[in-house]
């Protein structure tokens, strides 16, 4: 004859971590937790057969007062045909079975090295820890007509920096800079972001600060070199211009014809081919290098910066996360 607990609730037991189909499954009488896992398709190939956690809920129906045990817990090990040690054990009602992932596993990571070199293509990481000079030394020689110096790392945006990116733009009070605002909400919808490197000086110096640590999905490129500089912003006629070795960036301003009345004359900065930028009197001490953008930034208005920056914003060839850095350290 049933009990009054036998035509209750529907009775279930649940499954999570890595099996293909966690979830609740509909309690069965002696069902095993090898049962269970089975019913969930099976392991995962990350799955751990060193512990597997069954935790059952307190629930004494003879109770009369309130008891700080809330559960226990059953640790087990497996083996590959999810046998226990414990034959005898079976599962009871709401038991939950936790399936953790093995720390001894660990997937594929790749990163991708474009342009001048030797071998370019897909390589793994060997390691958690693996450095620019670690995959540079397995793609062989660069070209002759590398440029290591502009040599730059397209890096995937994580849920983590976006969300911080979101939040700065979501931040930002009626106050700031329209064009500010905009550029960190594109940048909030983008998938990459650019890293200044210093490829040459990864290489010669490994486990040095510029040799940094890789991670899934980086993009290492490295150009052509490129005997040019760009000049952008408030000068009297934006343009490209040869490349001459030692000189400053005022050269090449006067070679746009020179600034403009509405010029913010000591905002002036240089973005640079590897992503890294220079701004305001680091200009003048900085080298200019090939391939460089020079960009004249305009006089701040209380709306925001105007139509001439942004269209010189627009056409620069370093990465959003760079110009906003740019624009950042300009509206302080």
């Amino acid at each position: 004859m049933p009990s009054l607990f036998d035509v209750g609730e529907v009775k279930t037991f649940s499954v999570y971590g890595e099996v293909l189909f966690p979830g609740d499954y509909r309690y069965a009488d002696n069902t095993s937790i090898e049962d269970l896992i089975l019913q969930a398709g099976g392991l995962k190939e990350d799955a751990s057969i060193a512990k597997v956690d069954v935790v059952r809920h307190s629930r004494d129906k003879n109770a009369l007062e309130r008891s700080d045990s809330i559960t226990k817990t059953f640790s087990f090990k497996i083996d590959e045909n999810l046998s226990i040690l414990d034959n005898d054990f079976r599962l009871m009602p709401f038991d939950e079975v936790y399936v953790r992932r093995s720390p001894g596993y660990s997937v594929n990571r790749r990163v991708v090295v474009d342009g001048e070199v030797t071998f370019p293509g897909y390589y793994s990481l060997q390691t958690s820890t693996d450095r620019l000079s670690d995959i540079m030394s397995r793609v062989g020689d660069l070209s002759p007509e590398a440029y290591p110096e502009g040599a730059r790392l397209e890096r995937l945006i994580t849920a983590e920096e976006r969300k911080h990116m979101q939040s700065i733009a979501e931040s930002l009070s009626t106050n700031d800079s329209i064009t500010l605002q905009r550029v960190l909400r594109k940048l909030a919808e983008s998938t990459t972001y650019d890293v200044g490197i210093d490829l040459k000086d990864a290489i010669d110096n490994p486990g040095s600060a510029s040799d940094i640590v890789l991670r899934e999905g980086d993009r290492i490129y490295i150009p052509v070199f490129n005997n040019t500089v760009k000049i952008n912003g408030e000068v009297m006629f934006s343009n490209t211009t040869p490349y001459v070795k030692g000189k400053k960036y005022k050269y090449y301003i006067d070679r746009a014809g020179g600034f403009s009345q509405n010029a913010r004359r000591r905002n002036v900065y240089i973005v640079y081919v590897n992503g890294s930028v220079a701004k305001g009197k680091r200009c003048s001490s900085k080298q200019v290098q090939p391939g460089c953008e020079i960009i004249v930034p305009a006089k701040k208005e209380r709306d925001g910066l105007k139509t001439t920056e942004i269209l010189s914003l627009g056409s620069t060839s370093a990465s959003l996360a760079t110009v906003v850095l740019a624009l950042m350290n300009l509206l302080k």
